[in-house]
């Protein structure tokens, strides 16, 4: 067999990238996805813009793959409608990782967390959180809330992230839960002060 050049090798190819294929197979004989649904995956297009969160993409993608249905394939092959739902450098990435994947959904997503929000971005966040001046302890709840639920489960026990939230009050706030609280709201038990935050 013939060895191409170092020149052949590096030179441009014309053939366009095969894409991965999914590692469910597909077992009925035809389908056809709506120009309405690819729309809708579209329309909610994650690009790497600062504002946007790649778990809140996945799970807002994930629901609505959920919604569809079709006949002889799985909802795994069918999330393999994923790079619809991205554009510009996203789409970029998503061009140079998915023949890494061996057609692997959970490889995949996991891939595309790590690299547009790596899981020691969310930690961070929320070890460095604190309440801001004058805001209110519902107001702080709340947003440590939506913070710990913008990421994936990061596998941590309850009670640790009460004990932070705890520490990211200022003094004031604090006494204000102990008394809320009826006593230290350290003492109180995970479901205890989960009930007295909420």
């Amino acid at each position: 067999m013939e060895q191409l050049s170092i020149q052949q090798l590096f030179s441009h190819k014309s053939e366009f990238y095969e894409l991965a294929p999914p590692s469910d197979p597909i077992l009925c004989t035809s389908y056809e996805l709506s120009s309405g649904f690819i729309a809708l995956v579209q329309e909610n297009s994650f690009s790497r813009r600062d504002c946007e969160n790649p778990y809140h993409h996945l799970r807002e993608f994930e629901q609505v793959c959920s919604c569809l249905k079709i006949s002889g394939m799985t909802h795994e092959t069918l999330k393999w409608m994923f790079p619809f739902s991205l554009s510009e450098e996203a789409r970029q990435w998503y061009i140079r990782v998915v023949g890494c994947v061996n057609g692997s959904w959970i490889e995949l997503r996991n891939r595309f967390c790590s690299v547009f929000f790596p899981l020691s971005q969310i930690r961070t966040e929320i070890l460095t959180f604190r309440q801001n001046d004058k805001e209110l302890i519902g107001v702080v709840w709340a947003r440590f809330t939506l913070l710990v639920q913008s990421g994936p489960d990061l596998s941590l026990p309850e009670h640790l992230f009460l004990q932070h939230f705890y520490a990211s009050l200022d003094k004031e706030s604090a006494h204000h839960l102990d008394l809320t609280s009826g006593r230290s709201f350290a003492h109180l038990t995970p479901s205890e002060g989960r009930e007295v935050l909420n």
